[in-house]
């Protein structure tokens, strides 16, 4: 049996979109994460690359097609994607300021850039990568049902997605501290997740949060936030083994 968000009851995670929160009418950037869980999970996502011709002036006026330029990641076109309720106007308005090319936390005069969000659903991956690392090339944003305030409570949002970099592809395999270990995966925390259920989940014992805990050199297992990306140790090194 299939759900309205078009996941099978087995697989329930929603797709998520984690960043760097943005506030207010001058677009200023805060170092606050924000994290906008979708209500129902999308329709379709649209896989698409294209390595245009790279062309050089061959010193006559004529034009030379020399290579073709490596784009990376294949962008990503996410169809009909819904939210619901209370929290419906600020999250897209979110989606729209995360679209706009903006100065950096506490510099307004710095260099502007769209900010880099996580898109994270589950087990999808785009060539390996999980989360995967974009921004936002256009947000069309629908409102379709609203309070008797005027409020929206019910918004379709269609969003394109440009992953940042080839090097995306490598997130689930590096840690932070020693430099990459291959076979480590990633996380990308959502609200009311414990390290021992994301332990459970992974490796089947909730007592394995001490070595996730010690990857990602977290003093205080408890003070995890939803937003973070944990990297998850392989089952080599849980074991003692050579993780490569």
């Amino acid at each position: 049996m299939t759900t309205p968000s078009g996941l099978t009851p087995e697989s329930p995670k929603p797709a998520i979109l984690a960043g760097k929160k943005v506030q207010g009418p001058n677009g200023i950037v805060t170092t606050d994460p924000y994290l906008i869980t979708f209500s129902f999970n999308p329709n379709t996502i649209t896989m698409s690359h294209g390595s245009p011709p790279k062309e050089s002036g061959a010193g006559d006026g004529s034009t030379i097609v020399t290579t073709r330029e490596e784009l990376g990641l294949p962008n990503l076109k996410l169809a009909d994607v819904t939210f619901d309720g209370a929290n419906v106007l600020d999250d897209c308005e979110q989606l729209m300021w995360w679209s706009y090319s903006l100065p950096p936390p506490g510099d307004p005069d710095g260099t502007k850039n769209v900010p880099q969000l996580k898109f994270s659903w589950g087990s999808f991956q785009a060539r390996g990568a999980t989360p995967i690392l974009v921004t936002i090339t256009r947000v069309d944003i629908t409102y379709e049902r609203f309070s008797p305030g005027g409020t929206p409570i019910r918004a379709t949002v269609k969003l394109d997605l440009k992953p940042e970099s080839s090097s995306a592809a490598t997130t689930s395999q590096q840690n932070p501290t020693s430099g990459g270990l291959p076979g480590r995966g990633g996380h990308l925390l959502t609200s009311g997740e414990t390290l021992p259920g994301i332990a459970l989940d992974t490796y089947g014992d909730p007592a394995s949060w001490r070595p996730v805990a010690e990857a990602n050199q977290l003093d205080d297992p408890l003070r995890v936030r939803p937003g973070a990306l944990l990297y998850l140790p392989s089952r080599a090194e849980l074991a003692g083994g050579d993780a490569a």
